[in-house]
Order: C-alpha cells, then sequence, then structure tokens
C-alpha cells in the first residue's frame, strides 16, 4: 500500500497564489476556485493500483470513513476539540453489519454529527435516542423530533430525486438555529 498527497495545486510549477492570479477570471466565470487547498487529496494504491480500482464502493467508503474518524479522534486528543461530521447518505453502499460497525464507532467519537439518510427506518435502531430528526423534501425542512443532549442531526430526504445534500440543507439549519 502506499500513500501520495496532493496539495491542490502543482506546486512544481507555480506557487499557489501565481495560480489564483492566472485563473482569476476563469475562475470568476466558473463560481469556483479551481485551484488550492480545497482540492487537496491523499491517493491510495494497493500494488500500484489506486484504491477506487481494487476495492469496492463500501470498502472504499468504510476506508474513508475510518480514515476521517481518525483524523477526528487526532483532533480531539491534540487541541482537545470536538469534530463536526457531515455524512450524506448513511446507509448506503454499506450492509446491516457494517453500519452497524460504523455507527459504534462514530456514536463513540463524541463527533457532532448531521447524518441524511433516505429511510428513516434504516437509522432508528443504529443510534440512541438522543437525536435530533429533521424531514427535508421540496426544499422544505421539518422538525419531526427532538431529544436533548445529543448531537446527532438525522436528516431524512423524502424525495430521493429531489435531494439538495448536506450543502443546501446546513446553511438553511444553521440559520434557523440562529434565529431560534
Amino acid at each position: 500500500i502506499s500513500s501520495r498527497f496532493f496539495c491542490g495545486w502543482d506546486k512544481s510549477n507555480k506557487s499557489l497564489q501565481e495560480y489564483l492570479i492566472d485563473n482569476f477570471n476563469r475562475d470568476k466565470q466558473l463560481g469556483y476556485t479551481t485551484a488550492g487547498p480545497q482540492k487537496a487529496d491523499i491517493r491510495f494504491k494497493s500494488n500500484g493500483l489506486p484504491f477506487a480500482d481494487v476495492l469496492s464502493r463500501g470498502q472504499l467508503k468504510l476506508f474513508v470513513y475510518a480514515l476521517r474518524l481518525a483524523q477526528g479522534l487526532f483532533l480531539n486528543s491534540v487541541n482537545n476539540k470536538q469534530c463536526v461530521f457531515l455524512i450524506d447518505d448513511f446507509s448506503s453502499e454499506l450492509d446491516s453489519a457494517k453500519q452497524r460497525i460504523l455507527a459504534k464507532h462514530i456514536t463513540n467519537s463524541d463527533a457532532q454529527l448531521f447524518i441524511t439518510v433516505i429511510e428513516k427506518n434504516s437509522c432508528d435502531t443504529l443510534f440512541g435516542p438522543e437525536r435530533t430528526v429533521f424531514h427535508v423534501e421540496h426544499g422544505k425542512i421539518t422538525l419531526i423530533f427532538r431529544r436533548s443532549g445529543g448531537g446527532l442531526y438525522l436528516v431524512i430526504a423524502g424525495d430521493i430525486d429531489r435531494i439538495d445534500g448536506l450543502h443546501t440543507f446546513l446553511p438553511r439549519f444553521l440559520t434557523l438555529r440562529l434565529q431560534s
């Protein structure tokens, strides 16, 4: 197994500042920045082949979760700060046994969690009762129930063809939290 870090731009040719200046007009037209630390990646290989070509989608998902959990635990041990994990479509690609294992480790991390699911029943038994559940359908956010003390926010997407995902739910959720 080998790994290689990609910083988000080709450092051998230009500095990040040069990339940003050179691509400013293009990035402005696209509406996002095409180079920078947000494009950073760690690329893993097994026997010279990318993990994506060797592992199943479920195995790859578990591998990424393991890396993120380790990163969160490290942050907590070094700075005594808790992570916020955003997990979209928790149950996809994972059988029920893997879902239980993953749920246990995520819950034990003491991080604040935002998890989206298609079916509420798919996560009912995986996470404890300390959670807040929202239903999102056609862009409308409805509070289903709130249990105090937990940092788990379960988001149920009602229409799979209209899921905005966490990137549109969270700004609305945070606005609601700030106003209430």
